[in-house]
Parts: C-alpha cells; sequence; structure tokens
C-alpha cells in the first residue's frame, strides 16, 4: 500500500510535506478494504470518529485487528476485540496501545460519500478550499493537486480527521486553528485531536496550544491526555511553561497528578527549568514526594552520592527519619554508615539515635556503640540513650561502660545528664564493675572532690572495705599511711580495720600500724584487739608493743583484761615481763582488776616484785600508813626485815618507829632487833628501840644484841661494861 500511495501523489504531481507524512503512515489495507470487509481500526488513532458526508453505516471498533499509534511507534496488531472503557494504556510488541472502547469508526455509505470529499467539504466549511489551500501550501501549483493528495490519503486508508490534520499542517496553518477544525469541523474530542495531532508530526506545545485554545483544557487535562499520547515528562513539563506558563512547582504538581514518576519529574526540573538538584528536590518534595521518592531522584537524576543527597532532604525539611530510612533503602547503607552521614550534615545526636531505633530497629547499646564510633561525646550519647531510648542512669552508664567509655566520661555523663551528686554517682559506678581505684580518682577530677577524705567517704558510704579505700588514698592521693589512716578513722573505720588496711596496703608490721593507730587517737583495748585479730599477735607481745608506743600500765591492764581476757595474776606477770614497776602494776590491779590491797600485793610478790615497790605500790595506790602496809605484807609472806626494809626506804620511818610497828605486828624482840640491824640500826638504836618497846633489862638486851649478831664487846662497851680479858 506503501508503493500505491507514492503513485498516487505522483499522479497528482503534488510535492509537498504531506505526501511523506502520508506515506509513511500507509501499513495497513487500504480504505477501500476496510469499506469491503471488515473495519480497522488506523494506523494513528486508535479510537477516532470520521465522518463521511453521506449516510453512513457505524460499525464499532471492537470488530476485527486494529493497530494502536503513539509517541513510541506503530504498534503490531492486536487480537480482536476492544480495551475496556477508561482503561490505562498498554505495551504490546513494543508498542504503547491507547484504549479503543467507546470509539466509533463512521465509514462511507454505498450512497458514494467518500473520504476525500469528507475532508474537502470539512475544510472548505472553515475557509480552506482546495484552491486556497494550494496557494498556502509551498511546491503545490492548484487545487487539482491538494485534491489528488487528499484521494490518495484516503484511499490509502488514512482517516478524514487525519487527512484534513496533515494538509492543513502542511499548509502552515497553525496549530490553534487545526485544532478548531478537528473539534468543530470533524466533531472529535480532545483527546481524538491530540492523537491526530501527534499523528500528523505536532509537538508536544503544538497539541498543548491547541487543547487550549481549541479545547480550552486546564493544563492538567492537556498533562494527562500529552501523557497518554507517550510524551515525556519534560515534553509535558515544556508544554505547560510555554503554553500555560506555569513555574516549576506547578508544572511539577501536575505532572504527579498526571501520574509521571518522582525520576521523571526530577528530569523535567533539571532539563526544562534547568533546576540543581537542591531546587529540584525542595519542588519534589512540595508537590508530596517522600524522602526515598525524592533521594531516588536524587540518586538517579542528579547523580548525587549518599552524603550530599541526605544533605538535600535535611536542608529542604525532611526530619531525621525519613532521611535516614532513604539512606537505608535507596542508598543501601547500613546503620553506622547512615548514622556518620547523618551526624556529618548536621542532625543532632538524638535525632540520629531517634532514626537508629526506629529505622534500623536497633537495641539502645547497638545504638549507643555506633554514636560513639561517629564521634559523639559521652554526655551526648548519653543524652540519646535517657531520652530516646528512656533508660535510667544506671543503664545508661552500664552501656557506656560497655562500649569503651572511660570511668571520668561514665561519670561526666551521670553528672551532667543525669544530674547526679557524687554519692549517687559513685555507687552507679561500682555497681556497673569499676575499680575503686577508678572511682576515686572520677570523684576527684569530676566532681571536683579534691580532699581525700571526702572521696574516702563516699566510697565508704556505697560499700567498699576499708584496704580498697585505702588503696585509692595511697594510689590516687598519694598518701602515706598516717595520713590514710587518720581518713579512715575519720570516716568511721574501726581501729582493727585501719590496722588491717595499713597491714595490707601499707605493708606495715605490728608496732609501726600500733603507733599510727595510738596517734590518730585509737584506745588502747582498740589497738590491742588490731594486735590480736589482724596482726595474730599473742597478750606478751600485744603488751610489749603497748607499752613501746606509750601506753601506761593500767591501759596495758586495761587490754589485757578486756581484749584477751586474763586474769589479774597473769596481766600481773605480763607487766612485769615487759618491764613495768611493782607500784605501777599495783595501780593497775587496784584500778583495773579492782583488787584490794593484799590481794594486790600477794599478786606482786607472786609474780616477783620485791617488798619495797610492793610497799610504795601499797602506799601510792591504796594510801595505806606504814603500819597498814606493814600488816599486808607480813600478811602476804614476808619477814620482818624485809617489811622492815620497807617501811624504811618507802616511809623513812625512824628505827624505834619500824620496830614499834615490827612488835605490833606480833613479832618478838629478836626478830625486831634483827630486821632492824638488817636496815641498819647500830647497837645503840637497837638498844633503844627494844629496851623501850618490849621493856627489856641491860642482861636482856646484851643477850639479844649479842644473839642478832653484834660482838660482845662492842655490846658491853655500849652498856659501859668492861669486855672480859681472855
Amino acid at each position: 500500500m506503501r508503493a500505491a500511495a507514492e503513485k498516487a501523489w505522483r499522479h497528482a504531481q503534488a510535492s509537498f510535506a504531506i505526501a511523506m507524512a502520508l506515506a509513511v503512515t500507509v501499513a495497513v489495507p487500504p480504505l477501500a478494504t476496510v469499506l469491503g470487509t471488515s473495519p480497522v481500526s488506523l494506523p494513528f488513532i486508535s479510537h477516532i470518529a470520521v465522518r463521511a458526508t453521506g449516510p453512513s453505516t457505524l460499525v464499532p471498533a471492537t470488530v476485527g485487528s486494529r493497530l494502536s499509534v503513539t509517541r513510541s511507534g506503530v504498534g503490531q496488531p492486536e487480537e480482536s476485540g476492544s480495551a475496556p472503557a477508561g482503561a490505562a494504556p498498554t505495551r504490546f510488541r513494543g508498542a504503547i496501545v491507547q484504549p479503543a472502547a467507546l470509539a466509533e469508526v463512521l465509514v462511507a455509505s454505498a450512497s458514494g460519500h467518500s473520504c476525500d470529499s469528507d475532508v474537502v467539504s470539512t475544510l472548505a466549511t472553515f475557509g480552506y478550499s482546495p484552491g486556497v489551500l494550494a496557494k498556502m501550501t509551498p511546491g503545490v501549483k492548484n487545487a487539482g493537486e491538494i485534491n489528488k493528495a487528499i484521494k490518495a490519503a484516503c484511499e490509502s486508508g488514512v482517516p478524514a480527521p487525519q487527512v484534513g490534520a496533515q494538509v492543513l499542517k502542511a499548509a502552515t496553518v497553525d496549530v490553534s486553528t487545526i485544532g478548531t477544525i478537528l473539534n468543530q469541523g470533524f466533531s472529535l474530542a480532545a483527546a481524538d485531536a491530540a492523537s491526530v495531532l501527534l499523528a500528523v508530526g505536532f509537538s508536544a506545545t503544538d497539541i498543548a496550544t491547541a487543547l487550549l485554545n481549541a479545547y480550552a483544557q486546564t493544563a492538567e487535562q492537556a498533562a494527562a491526555l500529552l501523557k497518554g499520547l507517550s510524551f515525556s515528562a519534560s515534553d509535558v513539563a515544556g508544554a505547560l511553561a510555554s503554553v500555560y506558563a506555569l513555574g516549576a512547582q506547578a508544572a511539577a504538581q501536575i505532572l504527579k497528578n498526571v501520574g509521571f514518576a518522582v525520576t521523571e519529574i526530577a528530569v523535567a526540573l533539571q532539563t526544562v527549568f534547568a533546576l540543581a538538584a537542591a531546587g529540584a528536590a525542595a519542588i519534589l518534595k512540595a508537590i508530596g514526594f517522600v524522602a526515598t521518592e525524592v533521594a531516588l531522584a536524587l540518586q538517579t537524576v542528579f547523580r548525587l552520592a549518599a552524603a550530599g543527597a541526605a544533605a538535600i532532604l535535611k536542608a529542604i525539611g525532611f526530619v531525621v527519619e525519613e532521611v535516614a530510612q532513604a539512606l537505608k533503602n535507596i542508598f543501601l547503607l547500613i546503620a553506622s554508615d547512615t548514622a556518620a552521614i547523618l551526624k556529618a550534615i548536621g542532625f543532632a545526636v538524638e535525632e540520629v539515635a531517634q532514626a537508629l531505633k526506629n529505622i534500623f530497629l536497633l537495641v539502645a547499646s547497638d545504638t549507643a556503640a555506633i554514636l560513639k564510633a561517629i564521634g559523639f561525646a559521652v554526655n551526648e550519647v548519653a543524652q540519646a540513650l535517657k531520652n530516646i531510648f528512656l533508660l535510667v542512669a544506671s543503664d545508661t552508664a552500664a552501656i557506656l561502660k560497655a562500649i569503651g567509655f572511660a570511668v571520668n566520661e561514665v561519670a561526666q555523663a551521670l553528672k551532667n545528664v543525669f544530674l547526679l551528686a557524687a554519692g549517687a554517682a559513685a555507687g552507679i559506678l561500682k555497681a556497673i564493675g569499676f575499680a575503686v581505684n577508678e572511682i576515686a580518682q572520677a570523684l576527684k577530677d569530676i566532681f571536683l572532690l579534691l580532699a581525700a577524705g571526702d572521696v574516702a567517704g563516699v566510697l565508704k558510704a556505697i560499700g567498699f572495705a576499708v584496704t580498697e579505700i585505702a588503696t585509692a588514698l595511697k594510689d590516687v592521693f598519694l598518701l602515706v599511711a598516717s595520713d590514710a589512716a587518720t581518713i579512715l578513722k575519720a570516716i568511721g573505720f574501726a581501729a582493727f580495720e585501719v590496722a588491717q588496711a595499713l597491714k595490707d596496703i601499707f605493708l606495715l608490721v605490728a608496732t609501726d600500724a600500733a603507733n599510727i593507730l595510738k596517734a590518730i587517737g585509737f584506745a588502747v583495748e582498740e589497738i590491742a584487739q588490731a594486735l590480736k585479730n589482724i596482726f595474730l599477735l599473742v597478750a606478751t607481745d600485744a603488751a610489749n608493743i603497748l607499752k613501746a608506743i606509750g601506753f601506761a600500765a593500767e591501759e596495758i591492764a586495761q587490754a589485757l583484761k578486756n581484749i584477751f581476757l586474763l586474769v589479774a595474776s597473769d596481766a600481773a606477770a605480763i607487766l612485769k615481763a615487759i618491764g613495768f614497776a611493782a607500784e605501777e602494776v599495783i595501780g593497775a590491779l587496784k584500778n583495773i582488776f579492782l583488787l584490794v590491797a593484799s590481794d594486790a600485793a600477794a599478786i606482786a610478790k607472786a609474780v616477783g616484785y620485791v617488798v619495797a615497790g610492793i610497799a610504795k605500790g601499797l602506799k601510792t595506790f591504796y594510801q595505806m600508813a606504814a603500819a597498814d602496809v606493814a600488816s599486808v605484807l607480813n600478811a602476804i609472806g614476808f619477814a620482818a626485815n624485809e617489811i622492815a626494809d620497807a617501811l624504811k626506804s618507802v616511809f623513812a620511818l625512824a628505827y624505834s618507829a619500824i620496830g614499834s610497828i615490827l612488835k605490833d605486828l606480833g613479832f618478838a624482840a629478836n626478830a625486831v632487833g634483827s630486821a632492824l640491824k638488817s636496815i641498819g640500826a647500830g647497837i645503840s638504836d637497837i638498844a633503844n628501840a627494844i629496851g623501850s618497846l618490849f621493856s627489856l633489862g641491860v642482861d636482856s638486851l646484851i643477850s639479844l644484841l649479842e644473839a642478832i649478831g653484834f660482838g660482845i664487846c662492842d655490846v658491853l662497851s655500849f652498856f659501859d661494861i668492861p669486855c672480859p680479858s681472855l
């Protein structure tokens, strides 16, 4: 049929532009065949009505096979039947097939009216007779050539409206006029007219012009028709801008309304309106595209990488979760890479955390690890855990420690984010496993507890043992043993606990530890307890240390009694063994063991004290007179001469007084005399005392004096009696 059409044009000697347009479209049986057999749809129009000049027969477009034309080309014959009304275009063998429901083709009836006469009469009605057209068409000499061209086109199967439009286009008639003729002359609906205009080679802008001027179509109606003809979004956008004077956003909104994809609209914004990525993205958001769709456009059309696209999405007002969703779904980023970009483009830590939680479904610990890895500070991570994951301070601190934050950093977060005081923060740090030295350092550096005692008090309050606190005082505050011990006592540790720290942490021996304990104010019994329980000393060794560091006999006796549970005699023996005088021991026995004088003296004698010491003790601590002391000494078994010695050395009594006491104690004259002689009394002292006390005559005195060891001549001489010669 292509050859037949060309031959017809040659016969008509019409070498104008319509020849090519009509010739290339003839790929179906000629109209004569259609008239004689079954009707077919025409190659460029799927559902246009062709009006004849006389009576005609309505032939449904559903009968037989048909071709459908869009901007993608001529389709292959379809199966018999018609698409339902309003059906969307479908692709068949590479061609876009338009809906053909409700279409009818009017074929010339047997009365003789034909396509060519219909075209000629319709065009003439609007002032475009063949003669006029011949004058307007370049290369055409006369009306006959126009008629022949019209007839040849009709005979080749081109429908009348299309033939008319092609003739008018070849005659350089403006598209709006052609549209008006298709509307009013050929009674075509807007969609059919648009198909015809496309078939004869008009652009999207031209067709839109006709739709506006001939059919009063709105911009959106025109855009829908142009899309139905398979014009690209850019073509349609160009038409909207040129014909309807729409700006980028208004045009984009219409493109979206008529069903163009986001990437197609983005291309139109880029090519037609010369928008850069950010401007295009802002419009895409404004017209209702979600972040993932905008991101797809930025990636596909503007070739942006994830970070660049994310920055634009944020700049145009998408919230963090929307941006994160786009990075995940469009750029296929994992959580950490997404978080890094979100931070880099300025989202706050809580926003990033929210995205990791809601978009990537991460738990708190995983989120915190990523936040730390991408450079958020500990306070920021803690803030996110608190506000986004609703964690309490202890749970937050545990996560911060688990992901590698140091103790000072965790303490900083507890202080600044959770507003915890030093004690509460330290308790949490201990609970999550930080060592005592670490906590002490944090209290010092973060909570500015510069005084070691304040830190030690906190450490004790949260349950650290004395040795742990001592370790911190030594290692963090660099304290010596005595200073550490002072603090440990001040915060309430007992002597034995402080002693344990001195022994284990400062490696002190018992004496040095005891000396410090005494220096910082612990009582003797507390120190004795420490020596017994911590250094495992027996009573004697403990007492010896207590004496060495300056405790008195009574204090040590108290410790021996109450700590080592010793009885008086055992305590006295130890006190004597470690060097205390009899007098001191007597005092201890009286004041600590509450012994009466005789019992105290007896114990003192039993442990080996001499009589003078015992007498002194009795005199000092029991406030006893000489006679009473002598009585006690006599009662516990001291001899007359020992008693006499005590009375002389302790009470400084005269010989006569001593003799008198001894006599009162029941000692015989000889015993008294001997005692007096033992303490230095001479013949005259004894003679005077004994003679008076015992009422002895000279002979008796001479016998007594000689008996107690004086020489007879010396005795006789005292009495002025000559010593007999041998």
